[in-house]
């Protein structure tokens, strides 16, 4: 369940990036057309469910991974937010908080990503249980509907017009919905229904419920449920006249529902009934260059925040710790460092290492092939190792509570001339 739950942490960080740059363009793409908005939200799903592995250099998203599953096993836990800075912030008082202490069957971090796991759970259990009861509801007060004509239908238990179905969608219209509303409501509907809005907001409903301790996460599912209202308004009112427009506000206004953010209904006032109606007032359709230039920002947008960094910063413990010694060994060759300058000269090197996302096998063997090490001492806490193959091209870390899973070196000819050259201080190293 931890890894569960960290895999589902780690796209929701991915994704909150893109929800902030969706919430910076929406401003700017005003006079866009907003089915290209309902793109970017569209984008967002995408983040949340696409495989982590999936990275190019374009890519602006920080971090490769917010939280490595090797932390649960790390004798100084440690997060990658992507910035240096925030790293060098947090991750001092992580690893003191979470360090494990030698006695515990468990790391504190595996105990509190169970706890986390368990909460997680609750939460999105809660979530699809509050789903399932309101369609219930709505089931039980449609049940009596009368049909009008092919799927529309009037109820006397509802008051505002609304979708309601996946798979035989139906249109219930109040029974004392006025006939002058009839035309625009039904319209607006049927929008819904050629766009797919009655399964892509149950969808967007589902990711809100997996993600619901994110609370960009709700901000989005909101935004994005205004949004497709937009779209529909805009599908109804291209080539309206003046007319068409305020009989259309003017339904607006008569079915104007309350707010809610459960998965249905689809109703037709819900979201943003004061900016709809002054947008449906002032309506007036996108030059074609500006449609042009906001498909181009989709596409941008989804080059640069559907794929992830081609990898992270090897795994290094907190700089805070301070590291008395240092002994590297590769074939035929054993140095033992205890100057300041060839200690941060090692440790400069793991900072500047990068690594893979994914591993190359499940393995966490201390039996894998090892032809060059790295190992750092500390006043305090157990020794770090840093195992490299021949080439320098693989690396696993040993730390004494749990090895992490091997990774591949992005920038292999750093560590290779690393311990391809001697370190030049006689006095403090010696060769075996």
């Amino acid at each position: 369940m931890e890894t569960v739950f960290l895999s589902v942490l780690n796209q929701s960080a991915a994704a909150s990036w893109l929800i902030l740059t969706v919430l910076l363009l929406r401003p700017a793409l005003k006079k866009a057309p907003k089915n290209c908005t309902c793109v970017l939200w569209a984008l967002v799903g995408l983040r949340l469910v696409l495989p982590p592995g999936l990275a190019s250099r374009w890519s602006l998203l920080p971090s490769a991974q917010l939280v490595s599953p090797d932390m649960l096993y790390a004798a100084a836990p440690a997060v990658d937010t992507g910035v240096s800075r925030v790293n060098a912030l947090i991750n001092p008082a992580l690893s003191r908080a979470l360090a494990a202490d030698g006695f515990s069957s468990a790391n504190p971090a595996q105990v509190w990503a169970f706890l986390a796991g368990v909460i997680w759970l609750a939460g999105l259990a809660a979530m699809l249980v509050w789903a399932v009861v309101s369609c219930l509801i709505l089931r039980r007060k449609t049940a009596q509907a009368v049909c009008l004509r092919e799927n529309v239908y009037l109820c006397d238990r509802v008051d505002a017009p609304f979708i309601f179905g996946l798979f035989r969608p139906r249109i219930i219209l109040p029974s004392d919905l006025p006939e002058a509303d009839m035309g625009p409501v039904l319209a607006h509907e049927r929008a819904h229904l050629r766009r797919g809005d009655h399964v892509t907001k149950p969808l967007g409903f589902l990711l809100l419920a997996v993600n619901w301790f994110n609370p960009l996460m709700w901000l989005a599912y909101w935004l994005f449920c205004c949004d497709i209202e937009f779209a529909c308004d805009e599908a109804v009112l291209r080539g309206s006249d003046a007319a068409d427009k305020k009989t259309y506000a003017n339904a607006l206004i008569g079915c104007s529902a309350p707010r809610h953010a459960a998965a249905y209904p689809l109703s037709f006032g819900e979201a943003g009934v004061k900016a709809r109606v002054k947008a449906a007032l002032h309506y007036r359709r996108p030059a074609w260059w500006v449609s042009i230039l906001a498909l181009a920002v989709c596409a941008l947008t989804a080059v640069c925040f559907l794929t992830g960094p081609t990898g992270s910063v090897l795994h290094a413990p907190s700089p805070d710790r301070a590291c008395v010694s240092a002994t590297v060994e590769s074939p035929g060759n054993r140095y033992e460092m205890t100057a300041g300058a060839s200690l941060e000269y090692a440790q400069e090197l793991l900072s500047r290492v990068r690594v893979g996302r994914a591993a190359i096998s499940p393995d966490r063997s201390q039996t894998r092939d090892a032809q060059n090490t790295l190992t750092l001492y500390y006043a305090a806490g157990s020794p770090v190792s840093y195992h490299f193959n021949r080439a320098c091209t693989q690396v696993w870390v040993e730390d004494g509570v749990k090895p992490t899973l091997t990774h591949t070196v992005l920038n292999p000819e750093l560590v290779r001339q690393f311990f391809g050259s001697r370190i030049e201080a006689p006095a403090e190293s010696t060769a075996g």
